[in-house]
């Protein structure tokens, strides 16, 4: 049994999981008094007429009915099943098809009362005793079966559900607000998949084949919290379907175990959809396309402080999320052990430029970018992300780019594979990426086990280290081909490959190195450096020195490549250059004088002050006049001339760390300890387990430290750091 069918078990077979990934801590009271409330349970009690408890009603859709702007209607424990018709509330129907609960603007529904409590903060979310559903499962026979080889599953029994089990729908003239409210249900037993019809609810058409859990159309934002929603079908958004301007606020929610058989199996945002997502798990849910996720047409939902796990792309691709022609914006968010038949197991995009802050992407799988897949003018920005532990069985282990152009700011690409090109990341063609501030550790493939550069992938490499790659053929930092990208302040070492320990160079692949330390990589045939084939790169303000490869140089050229060195330290230059490349002045073959394994350098290295500031001026080629500071953050310029590599000598000697300009915590993913850095004084260091409950939490009275993770379980936390300038709140991996 793998772990994703064990995972989807585990959330089928306890109501108490459900519940507790419902509500945990995260339940926090909501509004005030309103002007009359309505009690409703499974049996009518006293009365009937829905004034109190002892007078309860039994019919959840004519409360809803009854309440104006302002009302609420409490609900207690049990099932509730819709009862009439969505295009005509006014008649009770039994167990149709197009019955659904529609909701009524400025009607807020709550749910999941014992039936005794006399004010909204009484009630007891976590109790799974309490748990009041919404289901379309007429007949009450639906079953989730699974099975112990795949992360496949199927519904059945569905055929006679009803298509939605909840509606809302608005206008323009007459929007459904965040004054409608949905709060503290399960929902579940849509089935939207027989029919690609419309039924007319409000003005609105709503699609027969969307939506199965719940459809929002039109102008349709309502307020929907502490809901779980599991077990819901439909062609396209088997758990929710938001279309047409259509921005409700969604919170504490978990959509977990729905089917897509088209798109969105657990959510889809459709033509100008805008929901604010918050404080959610979507989970285990399937689809053709877009697995936990799909967002289509310029789409732009706002999602934080999520987890996006175990989805499956069945037959398709974007296993977590699936965007075409959309921008959504993702914070604090975690895409973790999602799996796409096809490409992009965590992330598919094409034609889209969401933007990514603080993001977690670990452990997805897919042919083609198993943990993120871009095309067709894709342009991504992640800014502090970590995209690690992720699987392609052909290329781009961590992130494949065909004609794309993403950003990548502050970013650890981290243990990816690919069975064939692009460890780390594939750019196929066209896709000038830019890596700025980017860490590229111990990723392996065939060839490029950090990075592959492909078709005129001129990508840009600013303040990098590469690191700990391993290529079983060429490349073993990064593989360029028919490409040239421009390297500045970059670190390559302890990489490894049969030829081009560091970077191999194909094809007229020019590359500019510039303030670049090559050092310490292996290989086991030639140019344990750098290795060119029909290229010739540009070498300035750089060190080549102490690789290794069989003939005891640290770089090969053949057919026909001419590298080009300048202000540059290189080993073995003055025995004779004519194996190394051509010599563009100003270079010296000397030892560095590293200080350890940093590469930082000492007092008396030669390297210090021997480089030329030219290269940083206006008006060169390439521009690289904007950097100002080295690969540690220091100023790059430092005594009036720049040194040689990427570590600029400050004067005293220093241990390299991490830029102080804000809270730093590393390394991500974490084994034991996390080391946490500020730039002022640390008061407390809190960590949250993916519910928001609190897990340990540590008061601290300095500006760095270590926080020991060891004991803690495999998965993803949140550390919130609170020092005395800010707060931060990060994305933990633990191994």
């Amino acid at each position: 049994m793998n772990k994703k069918t064990t995972m989807l078990k585990a959330l089928l077979g306890n109501r108490r999981l459900r519940t507790l990934l419902l509500f945990g801590s995260l339940f926090m009271g909501t509004g005030a008094m309103a002007q009359t409330t309505y009690y409703v349970k499974p049996e009518a009690t006293g009365t009937g007429d829905g004034t109190s408890w002892e007078n309860a009603g039994a019919d959840l859709q004519l409360a809803i009915n009854t309440a104006v702007a302002g009302d609420q209607v409490w609900v207690a424990a049990g099932t509730y099943k819709p009862n009439r018709k969505a295009n005509d509330l006014t008649v009770i129907v039994e167990a149709n098809a197009d019955n659904a609960f529609v909701l009524k603007e400025g009607v807020a529904v709550y749910g999941s009362f014992a039936g005794t409590e006399a004010t909204l903060e009484e009630r007891d979310l976590t109790l799974g005793e309490n748990v009041s559903t919404l289901s379309g499962d007429f007949l009450g026979d639906d079953q989730v079966l699974t099975t112990d080889d795949s992360a496949e599953f199927s519904i059945v029994n569905n055929i006679e559900n009803a298509t939605h089990v909840v509606i809302s729908a608005g206008s323009e003239e007459f929007p459904v607000t965040s004054a409608t409210i949905l709060d503290g249900f399960t929902i579940s037993g849509g089935n939207a998949t027989l029919a690609f019809t419309n039924i007319a609810v409000n003005g609105q058409n709503i699609g027969r084949f969307t939506g199965g859990g719940i459809a929002n159309y039109g102008f349709a934002s309502p307020t929907l919290s502490h809901l779980v929603i599991m077990a819901n079908a439909a062609s396209y958004g088997g758990g929710i379907y938001n279309r047409d301007f259509s921005s409700p606020s969604i919170s504490n929610v978990t959509v977990m175990v729905n089917i897509g058989t088209t798109i969105g199996g657990g959510i889809v945002n459709y033509i100008n959809a805008s929901p604010t997502i918050t404080d959610a798990v979507i989970s285990g849910n399937i689809a053709l396309a877009g697995g936990g996720v799909y967002n289509y047409q310029d789409a732009s939902p706002a999602i934080s402080n999520t987890v996006i796990a175990g989805n499956y792309a069945q037959g398709g691709s974007g296993g977590g999320m699936f965007n075409s022609d959309s921008s959504p914006i993702l914070t604090d968010v975690a895409l973790t052990e999602n799996t796409a038949d096809g490409n992009g197991g965590g992330l598919y995009n094409t034609g889209s430029a969401p933007t990514l802050n603080n993001v977690s992407i670990t452990g997805n799988t897919a042919i083609d970018g198993g943990g993120v897949y871009n095309i067709e003018d894709s342009a991504p920005v992640f800014t502090i992300a970590f995209i690690s532990e992720n699987q392609a069985t052909q290329h781009g282990g961590g992130m494949y780019n065909e004609d794309s152009a993403p950003v990548l700011n502050e970013t650890i690409l981290a243990d990816n594979t690919a069975t064939q090109l692009g460890g780390a990341v594939m750019n196929f063609a066209n896709s000038p990426v830019i890596f700025n501030n980017v860490e590229i550790n111990t990723n392996t493939a065939v060839r490029g086990a950090g990075v592959y550069n492909n078709d005129g992938s001129d990508s840009q490499f600013t303040n990098v280290k590469v690191t700990g790659n391993t290529a079983s053929s060429f490349g073993g930092g990064i593989y360029n081909n028919a490409s040239t990208p421009v390297i500045t302040n970059a670190l390559f070492t302890g990489n490894m490959a049969v030829s081009g320990g560091g970077v191999f160079n194909n094809a007229g692949s020019n590359t500019v190195f510039t303030n670049a330390t090559i050092t310490a990589n292996t290989v086991s045939s030639q140019g344990g450096g750098v290795s060119n084939n029909a290229s010739s790169p540009l070498f300035r303000n750089s060190i080549l020195f102490g690789n290794t490869d069989t003939a005891g140089v640290n770089i090969f050229n053949f057919d026909g490549s001419a590298p080009v060195f300048s202000y540059s330290l290189v080993q073995s230059s003055t025995v004779t250059w004519d194996p190394l490349g051509i010599d563009g002045g100003n270079n010296i073959d000397a030892d560095p004088l590293f200080y350890g394994n940093s590469f930082t350098l000492y007092t008396d290295s030669p390297a210090i002050n021997a480089g030329s500031n030219t290269f940083f001026a206006e008006g060169q080629t390439p521009d690289l006049s904007g950097i100002e500071t080295d690969l540690e953050g220091n100023e790059r310029i430092y005594d009036d001339l720049v040194d040689l590599g990427a570590f600029e000598y400050q004067g005293v000697l220093r241990t390299p760390g991490f830029n102080a300009a804000t809270i730093k915590l590393y390394p991500n993913p974490v084994a034991t300890a996390l080391q946490i850095d500020a730039p002022a004084t640390i008061n407390n260091v809190t960590v949250y387990n993916m519910l928001g409950q609190t897990i340990q939490s540590e008061d601290w009275n300095a500006n760095s430290g270590s926080l020991n993770m060891a004991t803690l379980k495999a998965g993803n936390y949140i550390v919130k750091v609170t020092s005395s300038k800010t707060v931060t709140s990060s994305i933990i991996v633990k191994k």
